[in-house]
């Protein structure tokens, strides 16, 4: 039985641990032949130290403990996971002890595989893909022992490396600290790299000495007397190679098996991380759209509150300044309100500039053309310190915008320039166009949409943007100057604006270095309809004693439209609702002119109302105020070049302007039912 008998089978003298005899099953294993093996003792084969292998003999022997689990050592140097059961017995009136031994080695490797990816998978939520690639190559170091481990990432075109990774034990020897992408052979000129590359699978080279590209290797590459490479595989293309190099005995298949699957743990480990990232990128990109959009409508209202305010304060002011003589200190005063009221009316436009998420009246424009006429006033605002460049494309390019929203691009991207040079400086303004193909786009964090695209960028030499500071820069009311020198809307104007004209902007800085802003903007490549400008009406002197139906839920603004238009001549009905215009319309239909009314108004809103008046008054013009953003406006079908429309807060000069306008122009013609 014990020479026939397929487990591994050893009698071993407890007293002085020499192997009294081995069965042919352990021949096989151990690969020394009966003989050999008598003349030996179990410490030479266990990897034990003398004293160890003493101690648990001991235990046996007194039947303490009768199941081990040991690594011993193969005659191929070899090491290798055993499972040893022992027990006394007496042979010719000798003690021995009997030990079966099992080959574990296949399930304890199993078993740390599965740890290691749990291991690696905890890594990944806390550690860079480097230290993971690391960790990897520290266990196929430990697995193989080898006595140093690497990692090389390679370009498309299979050149040099493009990144190194090497075990700790490598980088503590000094082998890892420099990177290798600038001295290491290139891969066409490195057999063994090559071969891995080509055939996609492990290649061992015992005899590392014998390859021809010996006289390749950099100086702070280590020696290497034999190495195992294994490929790392994204689909059927080979995107790294993983290997460990000089351990003491020769690499065999297993070897081979084991760090290709610890190459496969770790690119899939990777892979999971990598996916992560992108969804947190994306989530918050999506949450960040969100809080932009909530912003945006919250900024409106208060825009549209604010607006009917300045409304009233600069309207009676007006009124006020009329009938005080210049000469008076009440003329100095009321003319310092209406200054303060102006400049409150530019920031609420500004408020709803960045509210708004539709342009107002888009028009095809030349882009190069339309930079150009503005460069004199740019320069002028940036200042003669500064010097002002102006690159255009040799191939000009149309884009759809509202020519105001390509003036506050221009004029926010250049004044931020300006206040980041603090002395002499550079600011260039360069157009071009690009084509982006879905690959573009894909690996984009600004998800763009594939197309044709005229790029306006803006680059300055001043003193660049904090790279903490980078992923803010576009939100509402944050700033990095000092406390008054700005509100923190520009940045996010120019981004709402950039989106409603569906671009996109990029920003790129270096401390000490510079900046560049890059707007995309979808190039237009159909027909120009636009029509040249109509020279001004002429109001008819019939008009001057027009009637008004006058609709505004803003008791102040109310009171005070009337009375100014009253004062210029007009016959002004007033209406706090529109049912209650209604009911003044059906009293005094003859009469009625003109609708000035707001759009957003309790009941129903100013187009509904004005729908509903025409079929009555068939010659009855519109024009339409509002403090709201234009998307709003836009959505009541009022951006209609027959329909007037003026924006609050406004002047009772521009408002008045308006009003002869639209009674001087030709009858509209009726909207369409919604």
């Amino acid at each position: 039985m014990f020479e026939r008998h397929t487990a591994i089978q050893l009698l071993i003298d407890p007293e002085r641990g020499n192997i009294v005899d081995a069965n042919p099953a352990a021949v096989k294993f151990y690969g020394w032949s009966v003989e050999e093996l008598r003349q030996m003792q179990i410490g030479q084969i266990n990897i034990l130290t003398p004293e160890e292998v003493i101690k648990n003999m001991e235990r046996c022997k007194l039947e303490q403990q009768n199941h081990f689990e040991f690594r011993h050592r193969k005659k191929d140097c070899s090491i290798c996971d055993v499972e040893v059961f022992s027990t006394n017995i007496d042979i010719a009136g000798a003690a021995l002890l009997f030990s079966i031994i099992h080959d574990v080695t296949e399930r304890k490797r199993l078993e740390a595989i599965t740890a290691f990816r749990s291991d690696l998978h905890k890594m990944a939520k806390s550690h860079s893909i480097e230290e993971l690639l690391r960790a990897t190559l520290d266990e196929a170091e430990q697995w193989t022992e080898s006595s140093f481990g690497f990692c090389h990432t390679f370009m498309d075109n299979f050149a040099a490396p493009t990144q190194d990774v090497w075990s700790t034990s490598s980088i503590r020897k000094g082998h890892g600290k420099k990177p290798l992408k600038k001295v290491h052979p290139h891969l066409n000129t490195s057999v063994l790299w090559a071969d891995v590359v080509r055939k996609r699978k492990a290649v061992i080279e015992n005899d590392y000495k014998a390859l021809i590209q010996q006289d390749n290797i950099p100086e702070v590459h280590p020696g290497v007397t034999r190495t195992l490479v294994v490929p790392i595989m994204k689909g059927k293309s080979v995107i790294a190679v993983m290997g460990v190099g000089n351990k003491q005995v020769l690499y065999n298949e297993d070897d081979s098996r084991w760090v290709s699957e610890l190459a496969d743990i770790a690119r899939d480990v990777i892979d999971s991380k990598l996916i992560k990232i992108k969804e947190k990128k994306t989530l918050n990109a999506l949450i960040q759209s969100q809080k932009m959009e909530i912003i945006g409508q919250l900024t409106g209202g208060v825009a549209h509150d604010f607006s009917n305010m300045l409304c009233v304060i600069l309207g009676y002011t007006e009124m006020a300044l009329q009938d005080v003589v210049p000469e008076l200190p009440l003329h100095a005063d009321l003319k310092a309100i209406h200054n303060a009221a102006t400049r409150s009316a530019d920031l609420s436009q500004k408020l709803l500039a960045f509210a708004r998420n539709k342009s107002v009246i888009p028009k095809i424009l030349p882009l190069n053309n339309m930079v150009e006429g503005m460069v004199t006033l740019l320069q002028r605002l940036i200042g003669k310190h500064i010097t002002l460049t102006w690159n255009p494309d040799s191939e000009p390019a149309k884009v759809r915008i509202d020519p105001v929203h390509l003036d506050q691009i221009l004029a926010n991207l250049c004044v931020n320039a300006r206040d980041a040079i603090e002395k002499n400086g550079r600011i260039t303004i360069d157009t071009s166009h690009r084509l982006l193909n879905q690959a573009d786009c894909t690996t984009d964090n600004n998800r763009k949409v594939p197309g044709a695209y005229v790029i306006l960028s803006v680059t300055d030499n001043g003193s660049g943007i904090a790279k903490k500071d980078l992923p803010h820069i576009f939100e509402p009311f944050f700033t990095t100057k000092a406390a008054g020198k700005g509100t923190g809307l520009g940045l996010s104007i120019i981004h709402s604006i950039v989106k409603q004209n569906h671009g996109y902007i990029e920003c790129e800085s270096d401390r000490k270095k510079g900046t560049c802003f890059t707007v995309y903007l979808p190039r237009y490549e159909g027909v120009d309809e636009s029509t040249v400008s109509a020279p001004p009406l002429e109001l008819d002197a019939s008009h001057s004693k027009a009637t008004i139906l006058l609709v505004e839920d803003e008791p102040d603004i109310l009171l005070l439209c009337r009375e100014m238009f009253e004062e210029e001549g007009y016959t002004v009905f007033a209406a706090a609702t529109p049912n209650e215009a209604i009911q003044l319309a059906e009293q005094h239909k003859e009469k009625i002119n003109l609708l000035l009314s707001d759009v957003v108004l309790p009941e129903m809103t100013g187009c509904d109302l004005y729908k509903k008046l025409l079929p009555t008054i068939s010659e009855l013009k519109a024009l339409f105020m509002s403090g709201y953003a234009p998307d709003v406006i836009a959505s009541q079908g009022l951006l209609d070049e027959k329909i007037g429309f003026i924006q609050k807060p406004f002047r009772f000069k521009s408002l008045s302007a308006a009003v002869h306008e639209t009674l001087a122009s030709v009858t509209p013609s009726p909207p369409p039912l919604a």
